[in-house]
């Protein structure tokens, strides 16, 4: 477990009698599971009191991304508003676009999953990070939206209505970056 600031620390301590969760940034949490002669936990105990913690307690860590979500509707009732045209996906990836361009210089995070280092940048523009990935030659703007598009659960129907739908929800790319704006063709192929 790390010690960053702003992360969560919460450990679980295995006693003679039970097994206690405990959170150093949240001294009032506890939560004890006893066990008999077995010693045995449930693992839905563990996912149960980590999920109800990170509820309760949210961590709000500088070098993630918040993810916006859809305002509730006010009124309480089924709004007549249009959907929003991005998924959870596609707001995952605003965000992470906002960070890259924000703190960054445009360069996803080399531990974000590959999905999202592909799409942060083709929504960029940025090619020099996509011709350096991985250990070789890397993605010219095509193959990685081939290769971002195989990889998603619910592809859109239009990735360049897509990718443009997240530069509509971003800010403009820095003045003076080098990156230029690629959209993929009107039909891409992605049986290659």
């Amino acid at each position: 477990m790390s010690a960053r600031l702003g992360t969560d620390q919460i450990s679980f301590h295995v006693g003679e009698h039970a097994v206690t969760s405990r959170c150093a940034l949240h001294p009032d949490f506890t939560e004890s599971y006893p066990y008999g002669h077995d010693r045995l936990v449930p693992a839905t105990w563990f996912v149960r009191v980590l999920t109800e913690h990170l509820n309760n307690h949210p961590a709000a860590t500088p070098d993630t991304p918040a993810v916006e979500q859809p305002a509730p509707d006010q009124a309480g009732v089924l709004s007549t508003a249009p959907a929003l045209p991005l998924d959870e996906f596609g707001r995952e990836v605003v965000a992470r676009c906002r960070w890259a361009t924000d703190i960054n210089d445009d360069d996803p995070r080399g531990d974000w999953p590959l999905a999202l280092r592909l799409a942060v940048a083709l929504v960029l523009g940025n090619t020099n990070y996509l011709l350096d990935m991985g250990p070789g030659p890397g993605y010219t703007p095509d193959q990685a939206a081939v290769q971002l598009v195989r990889s998603m659960t619910h592809p859109p129907a239009n990735l360049r209505s897509w990718i443009e739908a997240i530069r509509n929800e971003i800010k403009p790319p820095q003045p003076g970056s080098p990156h230029a704006p690629w959209l993929p063709p009107k039909q891409l192929r992605t049986d290659l």
